[in-house]
């Protein structure tokens, strides 16, 4: 029955995904060195001091009582505490500029998650503009989440990025065609270890 659970939420969480439009369109995100040796910028040194938020600590009993309420129900299956934020990455990221526009950086972090997912409600960006979210050891990547994903809804859920904290990152060239808007509506704690 638990696998039966699992599979189900498994194929729920696509479901949903699939309803906002994550679908990524791969590649690198510009802060790692190999993008920006590709555009021929050795001398830029990106700011080291990422600005964060930490989540506030979970109650266990919330957890063990999140856990009881999976064991006895057949139709639902939680797998993550859901934080409400209103978080507009754009006005709280450090800005490096690049020579061919403007790189934003913020990182979540909620001690304990084996993964983190992002709800955003306010999702918007011009042609040639990315997101990429990843671990901070960079070896869980997810993005480029680009203006493909842009839908009437204005809204985009993440699939979850393995550890405790996330890295937002974005990718704004100059002279686009309007300014990116990224407000995040909901940080999802994971307390299940699936990876």
């Amino acid at each position: 029955m638990k696998i039966l659970k699992i599979l189900l939420t498994v194929i729920t969480i696509l479901y949903f995904n699939s309803i906002f439009g994550q679908i990524s369109q791969g590649g690198e995100p510009y802060s790692f060195s190999s993008n920006l040796k590709n555009k021929q910028r050795t001398d830029i040194v990106l700011s080291e001091n990422i600005p964060f938020m930490k989540m506030q600590k979970i109650d266990n009993e919330i957890i063990e009582e999140i856990k009881r309420n999976n064991e006895t129900q057949d139709e639902s299956y939680q797998f993550a505490y859901s934080f409400f934020v209103d978080i507009n990455l754009k006005s709280v990221s450090i800005i490096d500029s690049l020579n061919v526009g403007l790189l934003y950086r913020y990182s979540i972090k909620s001690d304990g998650a084996y993964s983190i997912n992002l709800i955003f409600k306010n999702y918007l960006l011009p042609k040639g503009a990315k997101l990429f979210l990843y671990s901070k050891d960079k070896q869980h990547i997810t993005g480029a989440f680009t203006s493909n994903n842009n839908k009437a809804s204005g809204r985009l859920a993440t699939l979850p990025v393995k550890g405790e904290e996330i890295i937002i990152e974005y990718f704004e060239p100059y002279y686009s065609e309007f300014k990116g808007k990224l407000v995040i509506e909901i940080v999802s704690h994971d307390f299940f270890e699936r990876f």
